[in-house]
């Protein structure tokens, strides 16, 4: 459901489909980039949340904390994917030379996203990192999700930093208009 939702606010664009013109092509990219990562952050979550949930009634209050932190990802993951999305294609008119609204809100979420990305990468990725999940899936089927959902995983949180950097750079910024000439009949 929330792939859909990311789906139709990539494809429903105002400025895609009213106007005709896509303010930049880079968007284009960054919204693919940016869901694939977001679909690694969900099978990630989803796996591990199913694993810890399993084991509840045996588990100590860590894997309370670890139930937490995963529905958090999950959120943070997809609220920061909905606003990268939209923000790639909005521009916004400056109104004073002094006055920028949201960028410190973007240049935090920028060191947010450093932060977990140097996190991710300079953490364990060997399957005895998660013994819940180990124990439920066992080493081969753990792996395989660990190796595929993790790099992604990566690719996300640097590439959402990229991209808030591009957002932070061209938000007060409009294109140069090319006025559309009447076509010949």
């Amino acid at each position: 459901m929330i792939s859909k939702l990311i789906y139709i606010i990539e494809k429903n664009s105002t400025v895609e489909h009213v106007i005709g013109y896509n303010y930049d092509e880079n968007s284009i990219v960054g919204g693919l980039y940016t869901r694939v990562g977001i679909r690694s952050i969900y099978v990630y979550s989803i796996f591990s949340a199913f694993a810890i949930i399993s084991n509840l009634n045996s588990s100590t209050w860590i894997a309370y904390v670890k139930v937490a932190i995963i529905i958090l990802e999950f959120i943070e993951g997809t609220v920061q994917a909905l606003f990268i999305l939209i923000a790639l294609r909005k521009r916004q008119r400056q109104t004073n030379k002094y006055e920028y609204p949201a960028r410190e809100m973007i240049i935090l979420l920028i060191m947010l996203d450093l932060s977990l990305w140097f996190e991710k990468i300079t953490t364990s990725t060997k399957p005895e990192a998660n013994p819940i999940q180990l124990a439920f899936y066992h080493v081969v089927p753990w792996s395989i999700i660990a190796a595929i959902a993790t790099p992604l995983q990566i690719l996300f949180r640097f590439h959402a930093s990229v991209c808030l950097s591009h957002v932070w750079a061209n938000m007060y910024y409009l294109p140069t208009y090319e006025p559309v000439t009447p076509r010949d009949f």
